[in-house]
């Protein structure tokens, strides 16, 4: 149930949810036939239920051989659902006929959610002034988990309502602002879909100021690779500006919306100049970089919004490109020459052309994977020739390469023009002439 709520730190009205009444985590199904349950034995966790549908066509029943459960008479098409809370073996029965039997196995017993990651937000604030805190963690069960933060945790305590419920492992954002100036500590704790609490997180410090100063604007979203293979370097690049003119400095979280993985705070720099680190990931996976500011006094500001970096064990290079322009081009007029190609892994790309007489034209900027390069190019000498086309992903990993042949006819050297003015010149030779018959034919 959503219930509105005032918060009386930031005089603002906020939307909270009181905690759902415990749900299932799966539910399994059992088939009726005539006269038959499958699967059975079914197995399944505490808190799972189990849904009955009766496949016909006759009447059935599932009741439980102690009286837990009872459908009552199931019609063709007709289910009945029972959740179970406790372990154990439950055998149950058709009613209406003795010959049908079976039973349900629920292992296991529901289990709190781990301890939050310590909570990430700017660790300085002015009084007043709101800031953004986040924090994260799983179930051992897989239930959706809920959170709350106490931002006041070695002190009189101000804790705020539950959040919403949201899937195992996925982060949570409040915000919070202070109206006394002080130090203070922000923790976190979740609870299950269950009602089972967690442990408090470890605190983060949030220093108070009742002063003038401006924390520094949230950083720009980091630009970089957005993938990656194990043990390759990555280049990440943000800035901030400082209200005030204070000189800022940056750090990352390579891992935000995981165990976190922050650096440490780059030296001092002008507001607005570009910041930037190299990380290595050694695992693959999915991660997030986000980006934090601090002012030459301390103040920090709140995270930036987050980067997402793939990174995969084994990098792939593009597939080879297909290459298509003209099969044949007069000598000094220009061609369109185009080249596609994908890569495995998904990878940015970028194109080399090779236009088979000595030159090239170097390595084209990159762009998503599937998108067409297209170059133009002229040829000063006669013949046949082969483009060739190759591609390589951020990696720097390439393929094979693409061709097309193309011919460059010597005819291609003279113009219309020129040619007919010739053979008008030869004519009126040969009738002023006429022995030059026998040396010429036309």
């Amino acid at each position: 149930m959503i219930i509105p709520a005032f918060s009386l730190a930031t005089g603002q009205n906020v939307t909270t949810n009181q905690l759902a009444p415990k749900t299932s985590r799966a539910i399994v199904d059992v088939a009726i036939h005539d006269y038959y349950f499958t699967p059975t034995p079914v197995t399944i966790n505490v808190g799972d239920t189990v849904r009955w549908t009766n496949d016909g066509p006759s009447i059935h029943t599932t009741t439980s051989d102690t009286n837990l459960w009872d459908s009552g008479n199931l019609v063709v098409g007709q289910t009945f659902s029972y959740t179970f809370t406790s372990a154990g073996t439950f055998d149950y029965h058709c009613k209406l006929h003795a010959s049908m039997h079976g039973s349900v196995v629920v292992t296991g017993s529901n289990q709190p959610p781990n301890t939050p990651t310590e909570p990430s937000g700017p660790g300085s604030r002015n009084v007043g002034q709101p800031g953004n805190y986040s924090t994260m963690a799983t179930d051992p069960n897989g239930d959706q988990v809920q959170y709350r933060f106490d931002w006041n945790a070695t002190g009189s305590h101000d804790y705020s309502t539950y959040s919403a419920l949201v899937p195992s492992g996925q982060t949570v954002s409040m915000s919070h602002a202070w109206t006394v100036a002080g130090t203070y500590v922000v923790e976190a704790q979740a609870r299950d879909a269950g009602g089972l609490t967690s442990n408090w997180s470890t605190g983060l410090t949030v220093i108070v100021s009742s002063s003038g100063n401006t924390p520094p604007t949230t950083p720009a979203t980091p630009t970089g690779p957005t993938t990656l293979t194990v043990g390759q370097s990555g280049t990440y690049n943000t800035s901030s500006n400082d209200p005030d003119g204070d000189t800022v400095q940056c750090r990352f979280d390579f891992d935000a919306n995981g165990v976190h993985a922050y650096t440490a705070y780059s030296p001092l720099v002008p507001g607005g100049q570009t910041i930037s680190m190299s990380h290595i990931w050694n695992t693959s996976g999915t991660y997030v970089v986000k980006a934090q500011s601090k002012d030459s006094f301390g103040y920090t500001s709140n995270w930036s919004i987050g980067l997402t970096v793939v990174v995969s064990t084994t990098n792939h290079a593009p597939n080879t490109p297909t290459v298509s322009g003209p099969s044949q081009i007069k000598k000094g007029v220009t061609a369109e020459i185009t080249a596609t190609t994908t890569d495995p892994d998904g990878d940015m790309i970028q194109y080399f052309f090779d236009y088979g007489d000595g030159t090239n034209s170097g390595w084209t900027t990159m762009v998503n994977s599937g998108t067409a390069a297209h170059v133009n190019h002229s040829w000063t000498k006669t013949g046949s020739i082969i483009v060739k086309v190759k591609a390589r992903d951020m990696a720097l990993a390439e393929s094979a390469f693409g061709t097309i042949p193309i011919t460059v006819p010597a005819a291609a050297m003279y113009s219309t023009g020129s040619f007919q003015l010739l053979r008008f010149i030869l004519e009126r030779l040969l009738q002023w002439f006429s022995f030059l018959q026998d040396v010429i034919q036309l």
